[in-house]
């Protein structure tokens, strides 16, 4: 007789202590089950017995299998398996159920066995009582299941919910597993006298019937319903079908008819209680489409791919199939075993502490529910607790620690509370056992449902404050382009260009000081139709503090670092909110910015009606909020706005077009972004046209910006009312907290920071704020949890410094730095050609025009020039020229009489990237110095008298190295420095180049670049020494055997030109007075600079690409003269983040990288502080890319570096060689060198050799 064990153990390699070895074994053909694990059952060939192993003895007894079952295997199980139509374990059948379920996108399988899809955005019918006869003792029923796209302009649905109807209730289950009864949120486990609600961990809930029907919600996956054949056979209809063993009648209409296909049948069974468009039946995977190919890869182990084209997260659609798919399976009596450790995309189905069972009871005990009662879902991939400990909710504990049954049945953890219908008794869950007494909702408040919670709530604009209802503060917001909100909730858009009065004192309260907050709005763009918030100003007591894009702060025109403590005038600025810069000040005032357009401005409640401007006046009516100056009522938004203008020079404001016209892209992309708002189905209604008015604000906002997905819908709405519920709907674009702390959605305002360790300085009571609150004891500073012993210094002027950071006195006298042991001070002085000045709002020492230096000491500055573009010439002595001319130029070289200086020449090749165009670009240099040719043609190499070399590489007096950026560098032992960036257009690279030389050089150069000699008006300077137009001086210059033709003169955007205005535009972050470079006017004046980038973006019809390198060059001279203009390119949104993969950006980094050839670094550096990317710390250069030092190449006897795997070749070419792990391997050459294989004094050249 043969033997087969009824489950076959899936773990057959664990270690043989953990099995019994059962005695009887002699039974057992030989090498089937020598071990036996403890509890295994095996079943003979004809399943006449079945023996079960238990501790250690092997027990049998006879089988039988049930009249409707055979004996078969299913899945490498033996045993008695029950009959297609019949179910349970073999040894008992009973008829099958009807099943039918609904997942993706979605589809269906019928409950007699359909296939369709149908991705209608609606409620619809899964299934309903249908039955003629009257004796029918089953009260009517209706299972509806949600539909919902994630975005309206997507092509499919998906189901996020479904809901029961019956005998006059709803149980209706949302999309993340929330249950409400009749609208209000219930604890689970919930019974009445008809339903069982209970959840099964870790995402589904089961809802059981008294009528043999049962559903069964997987959150984010699907649904399925069972109906019992004794009760609902031939008696139901709906999109799950007419469950009559039949499959002919499954697309029965309403109308007792059949459809004709799918769509009209889907059509048919819309719910009714939500508008919706009729699904047109699109197909989502298009035959040779990309998202087909790639979706029928992702789905290999499947059949269909229909979700993977369709849903934005992939991963999501490819792994509720294939645990759908794994389901079914288990159902038909397979093992799929641990399926999603083969499928990457896919987490395991249970947290690390709960163990995962394919087949369990969906009725398990938990603490909620101790004995199980009888169960429609006996055989469900299901999460069960280590034994010893009780599922409560969502994680196992020892059953001590459970929390408490509730009077209607539920169950609440401990620690929870919940109140009755009225309200009149609250009952709180506690260790020994619950807690119930009698409550009173306080005055003002009202007993209400809010967001399915029963509870006492107060009124709009009050807080609840250790159980009383006290008045909020008066919350005003400004966001967007801009839309405000004031003090009394009226919403109204606004778009002027000036300096406004947002608040002020305008009673004669002794409580309230005399304030003034300002805002400034303006205009992106010359050509926006609106204008956004750039900053905001609060004036005290002659004392001006003002906060700036980029949460940059000046207090007095004085920039200073945060937090910042005025105890005077009690005045605290710092980000005491994560995300935001603050103010908070003492009389009641508490100011919000965002640092990009939002702001929120509260003010205490105490000062009600004692306020004005164009947030209001805070007194609980909105019939007075447009009052103006004089105390009447303005008659228009404009009117009411124009009166609150701080300077009477600006413009008159204008009335903007909505800028969302139906059926415009811009409104299609609005909705998509902002339908988060209005995704959650009922029954979380909205509580106010408020959040109705939001969603259309927002929509409004996002069509107004170039890159719609920045910012997002939840930085704009902080302080909404739908704060509450923003980290429910935003769950994957929410603000990150950082380490260390933990959100908190009705939070205050106030928090531990390092200048007030308890929280409470200036913190406004009954402020209600969404953020991010620290653990202690860490503290919070610049949106970074700390430890208090790492807070650093407190300046003279009272703000904090970090360790490192200096401060400088008001006139200069004195400088402190912090660090670890505190703040130290010495006396400070500038050199006699310096100024103390505030640039930026730094205070320091500036060396004046035509000195260099720290401030402290001021030498003779270097002279500079440089040329970008196509290209623009900038004198030594900024003389502004284009010159495209189309050959060799000397850019500049030594020349005149006097003190012998060293004898160089730079040459620039200037060629048209197409022989059409009418303008040239730098394509390579070359410098001449001592006999030796150095040339620098960016990505196609650097070369030394015509051999490539892998830099940095060092030759009489000359460096050249690479400086990630697509940066090289070349230096000399007489001051020279030559800094190039190289970018791309059509397909044709090109220089900008900026060149240094020592004081010495004045009166002592010659060429493009002009004399130096502080004339500009003789910089055009043949080289027979006359002066000279464009054209003539340029040609003048030419050097090499090149033919070469005269340039054309070039207009590439003449007045009129659409191109030229949306250059401006793009140009416009320059010269904008409120952006983000506007400190570096304090440095450098940058119209010039301006009107090359508008002539570059115009040439090349506006591509990004010279958007972003004039930009650079402005910033970089910005750098250059003292600026610091910061992560530019964060608001610039055409210009990528600076770096490629493996390098790391930084604002002041090294021109001299360690690298391979150099690994100690240089012992100078020319360039010690500009923007680049940088190795990570460990790995150094070699070339363009970073590697672990272990991974360098070789260095030769001449000191030639050499990477590995490049190929070179003997000066004599008896030697070919090859850099193999820092070790030269070479091999003799016999034969003739190929003619495309060079003999170089130096090296090979490694394109033609690599590999």
């Amino acid at each position: 007789m043969s033997w087969f064990p009824a489950r076959v153990p899936l773990s057959v390699s664990m270690a043989i202590p953990r099995w019994r070895v059962c005695r009887g074994l002699h039974r057992l053909p030989a090498g089937i089950g020598a071990y036996v694990k403890d509890g295994t059952v095996q079943v003979n060939e004809d399943c006449t017995e079945s023996c079960t192993c238990v501790e250690g003895e092997l027990q049998c007894a006879p089988l039988v299998c049930d009249e409707t079952a055979e004996c078969g295997v299913k899945g490498g199980v033996r045993g008695c398996q029950c009959k297609e139509g019949y179910t349970e374990d073999g040894e008992t059948c009973v008829e099958a159920a009807c099943e039918c379920t609904a997942w993706g996108d979605p589809h269906y399988l019928t409950f007699d066995g359909t296939r369709h899809d149908f991705q209608g955005d609606c409620e619809y019918v899964l299934v309903e009582r249908y039955t003629d006869d009257e004796n029918d003792l089953i009260e009517p029923y209706r299972v509806v299941a949600i539909n919902l796209k994630i975005k309206p302009t997507h092509s499919v649905s998906y189901t996020r919910g479904v809901r029961l109807e019956t005998r006059g209730k709803t149980y209706e289950i949302q999309d993340d597993g929330t249950v409400f009864i009749d609208g209000i949120q219930e604890p689970l486990p919930y019974k009445d006298d008809v339903v069982t609600v209970q959840r099964l961990f870790p995402n589904k809930v089961v809802i059981d019937t008294n009528f043999q029907l049962s559903i069964i919600y997987t959150s984010r996956a699907q649904v399925k319903v069972k109906a019992f054949h004794d009760t609902h056979l031939g008696k139901t209809r709906g999109l799950c079908g007419t469950c009559t063993k039949d499959p002919s009648d499954d697309f029965l209409l309403p109308s007792g008819e059949l459809a004709t296909n799918v769509v009209e049948f889907g059509n048919a069974w819309s719910n009714g209680e939500r508008t919706c468009d009729e699904d047109e039946g699109e197909e989502p995977c298009k035959e040779g489409s990309e998202d087909k190919k790639n979706a029928e890869d992702s789905c290999s182990v499947l059949s269909s791919v229909s979700d993977a084209c369709v849903m934005d997260n992939k991963a999501e659609a490819l792994c509720t199939n294939l645990r759908v798919y794994a389901r079914a399976c288990v159902d038909a009596g397979g093992d799929p075993g641990n399926w999603w450790e083969t499928v990457t995309e896919c987490e395991p189905p249970c947290p690390v502490d709960m163990v995962y069972d394919p087949c369990g009871s969906a009725c398990q005990s938990t603490c909620a529910r101790h004995l199980a009662d009888e169960c429609k879902f006996l055989c469900e991939d299901v999460c069960v607790c280590p034994e010893g400990l009780m599922l409560d909710v969502d994680r196992c504990v020892p059953e001590a620690e459970c929390g408490c049954k509730i009077p209607t049945g539920g169950y609440i953890q401990q620690g929870e509370e919940v109140m009755n219908e009225d309200c009149s008794e609250v009952c709180r869950c506690t260790e020994t056992g619950l807690d119930c007494s009698a409550n009173t909702c306080p005055s003002k408040a009202t007993c209400d449902v809010k967001n399915g919670i029963r509870n006492c709530y107060c009124p709009d604009q009050y807080v609840m404050k250790d159980g009383t209802c006290e008045r909020g503060p008066c919350v005003c917001s400004v966001f967007g382009n801009p839309h405000f909100t004031t003090f009394d909730k009226l919403a109204y858009d606004f778009h002027g260009e000036c300096e406004y009065i947002l608040a002020q004192k305008c009673g004669d309260s002794e409580e309230l000081p005399d304030f003034k907050l300002f805002g400034q709005l303006s205009k992106n763009a010359p050509r926006d139709e609106v204008s956004y918030l750039r900053y905001l100003r609060l004036e005290l007591d002659g004392v001006s503090y003002e906060i700036f894009l980029g949460g940059k702060v000046k207090v007095n025109g004085r920039r200073v670092f945060l937090p910042y403590v005025d105890e005077e005038k009690g005045i605290t600025v710092g980000n005491q909110v994560f995300g935001f810069t603050t103010i908070a000040a003492k009389f009641g005032l508490f100011v919000m910015f965002d640092n990009l357009q939002k702001a929120e401005i509260h003010v205490h409640a105490q000062h009600a009606g004692q306020t004005c401007g164009m947030c209001g006046t805070c007194t609980e009516t909105q019939s007075d909020e447009l009052t103006l100056p004089n105390g009447q009522l303005a008659d228009s938004v404009e009117a009411f706005g124009a009166a609150w203008r701080n300077d009477e020079t600006c413009g008159t404001e204008d009335v903007t077009d909505n800028p969302c016209k139906p059926g415009s892209d811009g409104e299609t992309q609005g909705k998509d972004l902002c339908s988060l708002l209005l995704a959650v189905p009922e029954p979380h209604s909205y509580s106010s046209l408020e959040e109705i008015a939001t969603f259309t604000m927002c929509r409004l906002f996002m069509n107004e910006h170039d890159i719609i997905e920045k910012p997002s819908c939840f930085s704009i709405l902080v302080g909404s009312l739908m704060r509450g519920r923003l980290f429910e709907i935003f769950d994957k674009a929410l603000k990150a907290c950082p380490d260390g702390s933990i959100l908190i959605p009705f939070g205050e305002g106030c928090q531990p920071t390092c200048n007030d360790p308890t929280g409470q300085q200036n913190c406004q009571p009954n402020t209600i704020i969404e953020t991010c609150l620290c653990q202690f004891p860490n503290i919070l500073h610049n949106d970074e949890c700390i430890n208090p012993g790492d807070c650093g210094c407190v300046s003279p002027s009272n703000y904090l410094m970090e360790d490192g950071d200096r401060y400088i006195s008001d006139n200069c006298d004195e400088i402190c730095h912090c660090s670890t042991t505190g703040l130290e001070c010495d006396p400070y002085s500038c050199d006699e050609n310096a100024n103390c000045e505030l640039k930026d709002g730094m205070r320091n020492c500036y060396c004046r025009h035509g000195y260099s230096g720290d401030g402290q000491t001021c030498t003779g500055s270097d002279i500079s020039a440089s040329l970008s573009g196509d290209p623009h010439f900038l004198s030594f002595d900024s003389l502004k020229f284009d010159y495209q001319g189309s050959c060799e130029y000397t850019l500049v070289e030594t020349c005149g009489t006097g003190e012998a200086l060293p004898y160089f020449e730079l040459i620039g090749n200037f060629n048209k990237p197409r022989p059409s165009f009418k303008v040239t670009v730098t394509a390579s240099y070359r410098l001449h110095y001592r006999g030796i040719v150095f040339e620098v043609k960016g990505a196609r190499g650097c070369f030394v008298d015509g051999a490539a070399v892998t830099l940095p590489f060092s030759r009489d007096g000359v460096t050249m190295t690479y400086v990630p950026r697509n940066k090289w560098l070349i230096t000399s032992d007489f001051g020279l420095v030559i800094n190039s960036e190289f970018s791309v257009w059509q397909r044709t690279q090109y220089a900008n180049i900026v060149v240094r030389l020592p004081p010495e050089f004045t009166e002592r150069v010659c060429g493009l670049f002009g004399s130096a000699n502080g004339n500009r008006r003789d910089d055009l300077t043949m080289r027979n020494g006359q002066k000279a137009r464009n054209c003539t001086f340029g040609n003048s210059w030419v050097t090499g055997d090149r033919e070469c033709q005269p340039p054309e003169p070039v207009d590439p955007c003449p007045e009129g030109d659409p191109n030229r205005a949306t250059a401006i535009d793009k140009c416009w972050v320059m010269v904008d007075q409120f952006g983000p470079l506007a400190g570096c006017r304090d440095f450098l004046d940058p119209q010039e600079l301006f009107d090359d980038c508008v002539y570059d973006v115009c040439l090349t019809n506006l591509e990004t690409e010279h958007i972003c390198k004039n930009i650079e060059a402005y910033v970089t001279l910005c750098r250059n003269r003292g600026g610091s203009p910061g992560s530019w390119w964060t608001y610039v949104p055409e210009c990528a983040a600076p770096c490629p993969a493996g390098l790391e950006y930084t604002d002041c980094g090294t021109a001299c990288p360690l690298s391979c050839q150099n690994p100690d670094g240089p012992v100078e550096c020319a360039e010690t502080c500009i923007e680049t990317c940088q190795c990570p710390e460990g790995q150094v250069l070699d070339g363009e890319k970073c590697v672990f030092d272990y991974n360098c190449g070789c260095k030769l006897q001449n000191g030639v570096y050499i990477s590995q795997g490049d190929v070179y070749t003997y000066d004599d070419c008896s030697l070919r060689c090859t850099c193999v792990d820092g070790e030269e391997k070479c091999e003799a050459l016999v034969a003739v060198v190929p003619k495309n294989v060079r003999s170089l004094a130096q090296r090979e050249d490694v394109s033609a050799r690599k590999g």
